[in-house]
């Protein structure tokens, strides 16, 4: 192994290996601070509800652009119903707060059963400078009052939302869909990856430095190309590329 070690070959790999174990070791660490801000949701929920929240998360934002678009149109026809784009892979129809469908997503058609359902109310400003103008604002239950400085609660709405069959479109519900569970089952070996990953990283670096100038056939140490390389010229070369 040390005869190997002190080769081309296994000088590259131990580099490789160093390298390797150094970006292991940062995607570890990038995981595990981001997961400590959102303990309750992945360390004391079910998956189930973990992926609720990450799906629930982004549901609430594409469903205040869904009633924002529903509400910004003017339809002279009472009977008319908007039709909207789809949103990636979610399909979705807005309600009034009478029930009635005041607008839909083209593939809404097709679904058989709504998995989501999510209220909110569109606020309209009190200055009358700001005449016409209006937000919508996300209520966690129906009942909840909306309320905001300088507006005031004009309609309500509801959005019901669901996804296509298999997830055709590449958004970020399919890569919730896909990658969110492997997160989860993480969520506790990220710390024993991290920790293997250090040491990988440490001793690999040390085996290198500890073979670096050495052949197999030799314990003197022996200048490589890189060694006749004017440092200057190398600094130049290392400065330019960053």
């Amino acid at each position: 192994m040390k005869r190997f070690l002190r080769t081309g070959a296994g000088k590259t790999a131990l580099f490789i290996i160093c390298v390797l174990s150094v970006i292991i070791l940062f995607l570890s660490v990038a995981g595990i601070a981001g997961a400590l801000q959102y303990v309750d949701e992945i360390y004391l929920s079910t998956e189930d509800q973990f992926m609720d929240e990450l799906v629930m998360q982004r549901l609430r934002s594409d469903g205040c652009h869904a009633v924002y678009q529903a509400a910004a149109e003017d339809i002279p026809d009472a009977g008319s119903i908007q039709v909207l784009e789809d949103i990636g892979n979610a399909v979705f129809i807005v309600r009034d707060g009478a029930g009635n469908i005041a607008a839909r997503s083209e593939s809404s058609d097709s679904v058989k059963q709504w998995k989501y359902e999510l209220s909110y109310a569109v606020l309209s400003r009190t200055d009358p400078e700001e005449d016409g103008s209006f937000d919508v604002m996300y209520l966690p239950s129906p009942n909840s009052p909306a309320q905001g400085e300088g507006w005031e609660a004009a309609k309500t709405y509801t959005v019901s939302f669901s996804f296509k069959e298999g997830l055709p479109e590449p958004d970020l519900y399919k890569l919730i869909f896909r990658f969110a569970p492997y997160v989860y089952k993480l969520r506790y070996g990220i710390y024993a990856i991290a920790a293997v990953s250090l040491l990988t990283a440490i001793l690999s670096f040390v085996a290198l430095m500890y073979v670096s100038g050495h052949r197999p056939d030799t314990e003197e140490i022996v200048p490589g190309p890189l060694n006749r390389v004017p440092f200057e010229l190398m600094l130049a070369a290392v400065a330019g590329f960053a």
